[in-house]
């Protein structure tokens, strides 16, 4: 803004109402003071144009300044917003570290209870392990006793058909020779049955070699029911699925062997074929036991027979003295072999360890 300077007028000072004229020096004086008096409004107008020019420019500072100071603030929010975050990250950071530390705590407790577990169960199975290998030799001792057994039983059975087959044959021929030498005989004793024919020569035999036989009978018995009990205990079932029939047909075909070494050596290849090479322990509840209760109903008849045969011969004695002396006297019908008398005392020695042996191992 410009400044337009004021002229000095030049006034009369009138005193006592008359006016006085101006002087030189007052006239300076007063130029003077107008010259400065222009200056100082110079100066003002140049101070004030400066003062707006500044006041402009603060104003613009304080603009960008307000400008800042609420980029300042909206970030300052961000900023505790995001330290709240971060807070709550951190607890949740902490809480997690203490589930870990707890959860470090519960497995080093139990990979401790697991490491005596483990000892424990080393120990068990050390044990078991010495069991299975006890109980895998009881079961090769087992099976070798029950393959002797079987042989035993084999050689038994043989030796009974044999002993049946002598008494068939001697009982037919004494029949032939007591119908033969008794002619005073009624006729009704031609329809006498076998049964009763066989009776009546028996009745005829010598009392000791009765009491001789039946001794050795019941001896036999007595000998099939030990090895029945020492079978029984084993108390197992057939795995090679055999039934009661089958098993008494290769009885019956086992027991029509000839009577030599060399047909004895077939029939014991036969049985260790069908046996196998292996221990069956599961094997003696079907076909052995079917086996010795077939022999043991065979010997219960045959002692019946010589019961009533002693019988018979206390009430008729007097028909001892009317047989012929071609018939011959069947006291060495059991123990006329030699090997048969050697079997029985092996089977009744074996029948005593095997006895002890089945009630230790089981």
């Amino acid at each position: 803004m410009e400044t337009v300077p004021i002229r000095p007028q030049c006034q009369t000072i009138y005193k006592n109402d008359r006016i006085f004229p101006c002087n030189d020096n007052e006239r300076r004086f007063d130029k003077h003071l107008e010259n400065q008096c222009a200056n100082l409004r110079e100066e003002m107008a140049k101070l004030q144009a400066t003062s707006l020019k500044e006041h402009a420019v603060l104003s613009r500072k304080l603009d960008a300044i307000t400008k800042e100071k609420k980029d300042i603030a909206k970030l300052l929010t961000t900023v505790q917003k995001e330290n709240r975050a971060a807070k709550q990250q951190l607890e949740e950071l902490m809480q997690e570290k203490a589930a870990l530390v707890k959860r470090l705590e519960n497995a080093t407790k139990e990979f401790k209870f697991n490491t005596k577990t483990k000892k424990i169960a080393l120990q068990k199975l050390d044990e078991a392990t010495a069991n299975c290998e006890n109980l895998n030799k009881q079961l090769e001792q087992v099976s070798r006793d029950k393959e002797i057994l079987e042989g035993k039983l084999k050689l038994l059975e043989k030796e009974y058909e044999k002993l049946q087959e002598r008494v068939i044959m001697s009982s037919k021929t004494n029949l032939d020779n007591y119908q033969e030498h008794t002619p005073e005989r009624d006729n009704t004793m031609k329809n006498i049955s076998p049964h009763t024919g066989h009776l009546e020569v028996c009745q005829d035999m010598n009392l000791a070699s009765v009491s001789q036989t039946e001794m050795d009978m019941k001896n036999i018995q007595v000998k099939i029911k030990q090895l029945e009990k020492n079978l029984e205990n084993f108390n197992t079932t057939n795995p090679l699925g055999y039934q009661n029939g089958e098993a008494e047909s290769e009885i019956s075909l086992s027991a029509q062997g000839n009577a030599t070494d060399t047909a004895r050596t077939e029939e014991e290849t036969d049985v260790s074929e069908f046996f196998g090479g292996g221990p069956r322990f599961r094997y003696w509840g079907g076909r052995a036991g079917d086996m010795i209760s077939a022999l043991a109903l065979r010997m219960n008849e045959k002692v019946g027979i010589l019961s009533n045969i002693r019988e018979t011969r206390s009430d008729h004695g007097d028909l001892s003295t009317s047989s012929s002396p071609d018939i011959r006297p069947l006291d060495r019908i059991v123990s006329s072999s030699a090997a048969f008398q050697n079997f029985l005392r092996s089977l009744h020695n074996e029948n005593r360890s095997n006895y002890t042996v089945v009630y230790d191992t089981f």
